[in-house]
Formats: C-alpha cells, sequence, structure tokens
C-alpha cells in the first residue's frame, strides 16, 4: 500500500491501524497485472479509503453541473437573463440553443466561483490540511485539541459539500 501509514483512526486519537489487504484471484492478477493499492484522502470516515490503482486513463473534461443553490442566490436570475440576451448567435434554432448554452456554461461557472467561491478547491484544501494533520498523527501523534481541529475541518467540510453530495444523489436517481 502506498500514500498512507494507517488505514483506520480511532476517533480519540490514541490508536491506529493498518489493513492494506485486498484479495483478489488470478483471472484478476491476469486481466489487470501491476496493480497498486493507495489509501486515498479520507472524509469525515475514521476510516482511509482505499483505491486500486491500474494506471492512468483520461476521461476527459468535466462535465458541467447546474448547481440548484444558484436559483435561490438573489443575483442569479438577472446575472441569466442579462447573458442569454447578450448572446447573439447566428443559425438554425437548435444550433443557435447549443451554442448559447455552451457560452453560458462558461459565464455560469466563471460567476460560481466568483460569487459563490470554488467550493471544490475549499473542501479540497480542508481535506489536504486533514491529511497533513493525518500523517503528522501517523508520525507522532496529535495533542487532544489538534485531533478537535481536525474534526472541525470535517465539520466544516461535510457542511459544504452536503448540498453537493445531494445534487449527486439526485442525479444517480433521475
Amino acid at each position: 500500500m502506498v500514500g498512507r501509514s494507517f488505514t483506520w483512526y480511532c476517533p480519540d486519537g490514541s490508536c491506529k491501524s493498518k489493513i492494506d489487504t485486498m484479495f483478489v484471484n488470478t483471472e484478476w492478477l491476469r486481466q489487470w497485472p501491476n496493480q497498486t493499492l493507495k489509501g486515498l484522502r479520507r472524509s469525515s470516515s475514521d476510516h482511509i479509503p482505499l483505491g486500486l490503482l491500474s494506471g492512468t486513463k483520461d476521461w476527459g473534461p468535466r462535465p458541467f453541473w447546474f448547481m440548484n443553490s444558484w436559483l435561490e442566490h438573489p443575483q442569479f436570475k438577472d446575472f441569466f437573463q442579462e447573458k442569454w440576451k447578450r448572446y447573439s448567435i447566428e443559425g438554425w434554432a437548435a444550433y443557435r440553443l447549443k451554442e448559447k448554452l455552451k457560452l453560458l456554461k462558461k459565464d455560469l461557472r466563471d460567476w460560481n466561483k466568483c460569487i459563490l467561491g470554488d467550493i471544490d478547491h475549499n473542501i479540497d484544501s480542508m481535506m489536504k490540511e486533514i491529511e497533513v494533520l493525518d500523517h503528522i498523527n501517523d508520525a507522532m501523534g496529535l495533542e487532544e485539541a489538534e485531533i478537535r481541529a481536525v474534526e472541525r475541518e470535517v465539520t466544516c467540510a461535510k457542511g459544504q459539500s452536503k448540498m453537493v453530495d445531494q445534487q449527486k444523489q439526485k442525479r444517480k436517481l433521475d
């Protein structure tokens, strides 16, 4: 296993454990040789998720997701109407719609980062901070106050990502 010294932490930080075994059969090994087990970033759980790496793949550009919370923002409706009216595209109706949506997608991403902040970046920063504290805890342990700081970071990250997670789950059900 790479990336982590331990895969489980007692909530009070008093003990830790390493579970780094994955069972596969010979057919699996023939199909996917040279696998690596990696300890991933943990979120609010006391367990570190494990990932099985088999090389790199390019999955293409990240898809665009419309955030329902944008509709509740007081500036959104005016922003949307102003942008939509400003786009001037020539061509048949379906082509104009496609091109307007493409332009709107870029403007919405910029608006989201400018007005609401980059939630993904904020969460990623918090998770990296938790990861650093996990490594410190692995090496020399943390004081109870430091462990409480980790718990506060996790709580904050959970609060910020709750809306995003709910929307992801809703999309899976649709």
